[in-house]
């Protein structure tokens, strides 16, 4: 009886082990399974690969941006102003504005600085995966200021000053999205929403010519191809990888045991966890309204689910702004080339030679009319329709996106007339 239940027990244990040593084996195929799928489809899986390398001061960008950040005061009374002039209601420049902008003209010179450098790097150690970022806000509000002065050059008529001001809002923008972290990616949407202004501004201002009008869209073209986010959970992917890589680790016999269990527990997880930042960069490809169910969808292990709580709802809010602005790229594109191929006695090229945009927000396609004065609209209708939902849905308030552009009647010579 006694050797019946020791052999019994035995086949037990043999199972147990054999059970154990099969899940981890699959847990591992699983595993490289889901990283060549992140390498073929959306980058490197590799940490070196997706962040800043080292950049001398003078040549890095966000160096000059901080410098201009640390030469920048404003008060409430100041920042709810910019709110003011950028919001959606286009306000033009007041005297007070006028005397805030005059007060920044270092801040101005130090951010304008950031277009000519030739890299950027915020100098994080991404070797860390619990390194914070620094705090951005203060980056944002130097945006809104930057943009604020390109409003009253416009206003101005000073070409020079919105050419050096444009460019450093798109600085900004450059080095915010270039650094692999959620963070810098939801404020660079906040700043790429800025230089829309400033762009469609600048559209709509009939003396602007197309020397003024050619950088725009030159730096619009420049971020059309980048998908910043997929960099982003590249790095998140990577920092996965090192924590379950480190549970392995084992300092004899004792450590091994006492690891054993809890390295079954979770074989599978590593895997599930590259798939979850897989599925949060094909995500960033999406339209808005099959982002929630794409990146909440498929079985998770435990671990996995609580990475997805954490980071699906600011995910997801910054997923829909980034393709909101998308959106509004692909519209300012779109209206820049009209305004570029407008005749000498301003009349723009036929709307049929619009090419078919991409609307982020599923159905429905670009609208294009014009009106009797000779200018010229361009919206997306589903999108303007898609966000409205959205934000009644929402008790946080939300920028609105630029889903529709206006192009002033041009006079004789305006669009071929030098700036």
């Amino acid at each position: 009886m006694l050797r019946r239940i020791l052999v019994v027990l035995a086949l037990l244990v043999l199972a147990g082990v054999g059970w154990s040593l099969w899940t981890l084996q699959r847990g591992e195929r699983l595993l490289s399974a889901a990283i060549e799928r992140f390498e073929r489809e959306v980058g490197p899986f590799d940490l070196v690969a997706n962040v800043p390398g080292a950049v001398a001061e003078q040549d890095n960008a966000a160096h000059w941006i901080k410098e201009g950040v640390a030469s920048t005061a404003l008060t409430d009374e100041d920042r709810e102003a910019l709110n003011e002039l950028l919001g959606v209601d286009r306000q033009q420049v007041s005297p007070g504005l006028t005397e805030l902008l005059a007060r920044h003209g270092e801040a101005f010179e130090l951010l304008r600085r950031a277009a000519s450098a030739e890299a950027s790097s915020w100098g994080l150690d991404y070797t860390d995966a619990e390194a914070q970022p620094p705090d951005l806000l203060p980056v944002l509000w130097a945006s809104k200021l930057l943009a604020a002065d390109a409003v009253e050059a416009l206003e101005a008529e000073d070409r020079e000053r919105f050419a050096a001001d444009a460019r450093g809002v798109a600085a900004i923008h450059h080095a915010l999205v270039n650094e692999p972290q959620l963070l810098f990616q939801i404020l660079g949407n906040h700043v790429e929403w800025i230089y829309l202004e400033v762009v469609q501004r600048a559209l709509a201002s009939p003396w602007v010519g197309p020397e003024t009008l050619t950088p725009l869209k030159a730096e619009l073209e420049a971020h059309e191809t980048q998908n910043p986010f997929q960099r982003t959970f590249a790095v998140k992917a990577s920092h996965l990888r090192q924590i379950f890589d480190r549970s392995r680790d084992t300092d004899g016999i004792g450590s091994w045991l006492q690891k054993f269990p809890e390295r079954v527990f979770m074989a599978e997880d590593p895997a599930a966890a590259v798939d979850l930042f897989y599925r949060f960069s094909k995500a960033s490809d999406m339209p808005a309204n099959e982002i929630a169910a794409y990146v909440q969808g498929g079985g998770s292990p435990p671990v996995t689910k609580i990475i997805a709580a954490i980071l699906v709802p600011n995910l997801i809010d910054a997923l829909v702004k980034y393709r909101a602005n998308v959106a509004s790229r692909n519209l300012a594109l779109a209206a820049l080339d009209l305004r570029l191929r407008s005749s000498e006695d301003g009349a723009y090229p036929e709307l049929e030679s619009l090419v078919a945009l991409d609307d982020p927000y599923g159905s429905g396609e670009l609208e294009a009319a014009r009106h009797e004065d000779g200018s010229v609209s361009l919206s997306f209708p589903a999108a303007l329709a898609r966000w409205a939902e959205m934000s009644v849905k929402t008790d946080e308030p939300r920028v609105d996106p630029r889903f529709a552009w206006r192009l002033p009647a041009l006079a004789a010579t305006g669009s071929s007339a030098s700036p």
